[in-house]
């Protein structure tokens, strides 16, 4: 045992933790200073990696492809298994996610060789800046983590939009460690500011990157529907994953907010109901499905059988990719998802927040406001009721919906997010 270890072990394990977060703030602040001066004389494309984990919840693309058309980067996506699921899971989203980057023509790699059981190492990449789209330990591979990156510049730009007012949210090793962290609003810089004291990130208000995928986004036609008989409504199911009562770190926080096991049986009758007027899309969360697995009344059988019954229907389809053409060719949502109650506001269309009841003591500032926009379904017979006006085309919540967007979600300085995003890294580097 070192010295340092020795000393450390007369203290509680809470101070030490945070001594070694400290001294890895202040060493990779010191690395970060010394590599934008690097950056500012080198004469050649600086090397952007995405560190992506699931296709599903990737907001980046219009940075992507800013990055992609500028000369001043080279933008490089790499594939990340998630490792905290089990290996048919991590195998399976990392095929979805690779196919789907393939599809839109990005330059993109997977990180793990099944066949030779093997990592990239980032090195062999040479990034200068890093963006992480995910800030949980535990998920990504280790080996990516922002404990063990030297070198490059590390941005963490959210992968939802921050609607709860718990300190887990906000403040993270890696949100505390990175170069920059670009935030959705001034609200949510607040928050991680007053969370993260006395080791403050570098906070740049960017705006929420889906904000740019809805831009001019007037699609009607979206291979995830499986009718394209628009005499039918379209409406999306989006249960969250939280079926068993969770606490969150160390905070006294049940998350449960989950209603899938109440609800799961009678939305299907719903969707075979009215199956002459409305076509429906399941769309659950990404992690619905191995918590499923792990329930004592359901299991991998029951689960698998669960999910396929959603594609067989004749009016019915399972979508477990990039939900941001759903959303722009659906007519309605219906769920109970945190990031969600947001996320579909930019659509302006019809919204139902689904429940056994109408709890916002779980939603921050911005989230009550937005919880506010949505109809709420506090039994089956209330989400029948809205389909039903969905089908009758009567929204007497639409201008509610409309105030929140232009007061939360329009960017800043008469630019998209993406481009916000650009110019901030232009002006950091000199470019």
């Amino acid at each position: 045992m070192s010295i340092v270890h020795k000393i450390e072990a007369f203290f509680p394990t809470s101070w030490v933790e945070k001594w070694r977060l400290f001294k890895r703030y202040t060493i990779k602040h010191r690395s970060y200073a010394k590599k934008i001066n690097e950056l500012q004389k080198v004469n050649r494309p600086i090397r952007v990696c995405f560190l992506a984990l699931d296709a599903s919840v990737w907001k980046y693309n219009s940075l992507y492809r800013l990055m992609e058309s500028d000369s001043v980067f080279e933008p490089i996506v790499l594939v990340c298994p998630i490792v905290n699921a089990g290996r048919e899971i991590m195998l399976h989203k990392m095929s979805i996610c690779y196919k789907d980057f393939k599809n839109r023509g990005y330059n993109v790699l997977k990180s793990y060789d099944e066949a030779t059981d093997t990592y990239i190492p980032l090195t062999s990449i040479s990034p200068d800046i890093i963006f992480y789209t995910n800030p949980y330990r535990g998920l990504i591979e280790d080996r990516y983590y922002i404990n063990h990156i030297n070198g490059p510049l590390t941005c963490y730009l959210n992968y939802g939009f921050g609607m709860v007012p718990y300190k887990w949210a906000y403040c993270t090793p890696l949100h505390q460690l990175v170069w920059t962290y670009f935030c959705e609003t001034h609200y949510h810089q607040s928050k991680v500011l007053n969370f993260s004291k006395p080791l403050s990130p570098n906070i740049y208000v960017s705006g929420y990157p889906m904000y740019d995928e809805f831009i001019d986004n007037n699609k009607d036609i979206c291979n995830i529907w499986k009718l394209h008989d628009r005499s039918l409504k379209r409406v999306i199911w989006a249960p969250h994953h939280s079926i068993f009562d969770i606490v969150e770190n160390d905070e006294d926080v049940e998350v449960k907010w989950s209603t899938f096991l109440l609800y799961s049986d009678k939305m299907v009758q719903l969707a075979q109901k009215y199956a002459n007027k409305v076509q429906f899309v399941f769309k659950p969360h990404p992690v619905l499905k191995q918590n499923l697995y792990k329930h004592k009344d359901w299991g991998k059988a029951k689960t698998d059988a669960y999910y396929n019954l959603w594609e067989s229907m004749p009016n019915t389809t399972l979508s477990e990719a990039n939900y941001v053409d759903l959303f722009s060719t659906s007519d309605a949502i219906i769920h109970d998802c945190g990031s969600f109650t947001v996320e579909y506001l930019y659509t302006r269309k019809p919204c139902m927040w689904l429940s056994t009841y109408a709890d916002i003591d779980r939603f921050n500032h911005v989230g009550i406001d937005a919880f506010n926009c949505y109809y709420k379904g506090l039994s089956i017979s209330d989400v029948e009721n809205f389909i039903l006006r969905v089908i009758a085309e009567e929204d007497p919540m639409y201008e509610t919906r409309e105030t929140f967007v232009n007061r939360y979600l329009r960017p800043f300085n008469n630019l998209t997010v993406g481009q916000n995003i650009v110019a901030y890294l232009k002006g950091q580097l000199n470019k």
